[in-house]
């Protein structure tokens, strides 16, 4: 007998080992299945880990279940929550793990200048991952006036002034 952690299927047979003969009408199937989600062999990751907050552009997190002997754990429900975030939207709130144990999610956001802290509940069971994904939203590029001075920064003209590149040319 071999051993392994995957689920299958395995059939067992009764040998008479002083006749040598397998007893065909003595065997029974055995079904190893899945184990429940762990919370340390699971994941959460993001990608991009940067984004402009600008309420379109997105980071996709990615959760996969998976049980102690990492199996990915299929139909499950999970939701995704952000800890410290304002102004943020989580798309689907809540999935259900594929055949890889997959579940995937966009988010966004209009606040700028944070870093958000994404984490993951298997609320089949009840299991908070152990892993979180962090997000950093930013500004979007800077554009520039016909002055040089950022737009962003115009009210900040003290700044701008008299620099080189950023002042209004004279």
């Amino acid at each position: 007998m071999s051993s392994t952690t995957a689920p299958q299927v395995v059939t067992f047979e009764a040998t008479d080992d002083t006749a040598g003969l397998i007893l065909d009408q003595d065997h029974v199937d055995v079904t190893f299945v899945v184990g429940p989600t762990d919370a340390l062999n699971s994941t959460v990751t993001a990608d991009p880990l940067t984004v402009v907050a600008d309420g379109a552009a997105t980071s996709t997190i990615t959760v996969t279940l998976k049980d102690a002997q990492g199996n990915p754990v299929e139909g499950h429900d999970v939701c995704l929550a952000n800890l410290n975030g304002t102004n943020v939207v989580i798309s689907p709130t809540c999935g259900s793990s594929d055949a890889n144990g997959l579940v995937v999610f966009d988010v966004s956001s209009t606040d700028a200048q944070q870093d958000v802290t994404f984490f993951a509940v298997d609320t089949t069971l009840a299991t908070i991952l152990d892993q979180a994904a962090q997000v950093h939203f930013t500004w979007g590029r800077l554009t520039s006036d016909v002055h040089g001075c950022s737009r962003r920064h115009q009210h900040l003209q003290h700044v701008c002034r008299g620099r080189p590149g950023l002042g209004r040319r004279r």
